[in-house]
């Protein structure tokens, strides 16, 4: 199975994954918080972040390392690989727009708005994913939002899906 999204600048980006584990999800998005501080990632460090063992971390960081996106090194740091990059990049992106949508739609609180679109952010699809961001897009641009535009803009412009 084939991830795509968009990425940070609105280019198609395609990852060729297998099931992308609620567990790896969670060690991505922590894993890029953490090498964003610290450049490099330990397991204590990603440990504490998600709330979990050493052991656990262990689990999923070999599992991601086995799928190439994270490079486990002799000393214990952990990094992304720019395949990993760009699948925690893809991972946050989906996270955000679930929880923005929560959050300014739908006038969720944070806390509730972060929870729902943990547990959302596995079974949206990628054409609904562009679509929410597409209309969060144009809501933030002051565009139109009218249904009639919407389905006229999403009908013109397709959102290319992967299998």
């Amino acid at each position: 199975m084939s991830l795509a999204y968009l990425d940070c600048e609105g280019r198609l980006a395609i990852h060729h994954e297998h099931f992308v584990s609620p567990s790896d999800v969670m060690c991505l998005r922590a894993l890029l918080r953490v090498c964003r501080a610290h450049q490099v990632g330990r397991m204590k460090d990603l440990a504490e972040e998600l709330g979990v063992t050493e052991a656990r971390v262990c689990t999923t960081l070999n599992h991601l390392q086995e799928r190439g996106s994270v490079e486990l090194r002799y000393d214990g740091g952990v990094l992304l690989t720019p395949s990993g990059i760009a699948l925690a990049h893809c991972v946050v992106r989906r996270f955000e727009t679930l929880k923005t949508l929560l959050l300014v739609v739908l006038g969720f609180d944070e806390v509730d708005a972060e929870r729902d679109a943990i547990q959302m952010e596995q079974a949206v699809s990628l054409s609904t994913l562009n679509r929410m961001a597409g209309f969060l897009e144009r809501l933030e641009e002051g565009r139109s939002v009218e249904l009639d535009d919407l389905r006229e803009t999403f009908r013109a412009h397709p959102v290319a899906c992967s299998e």
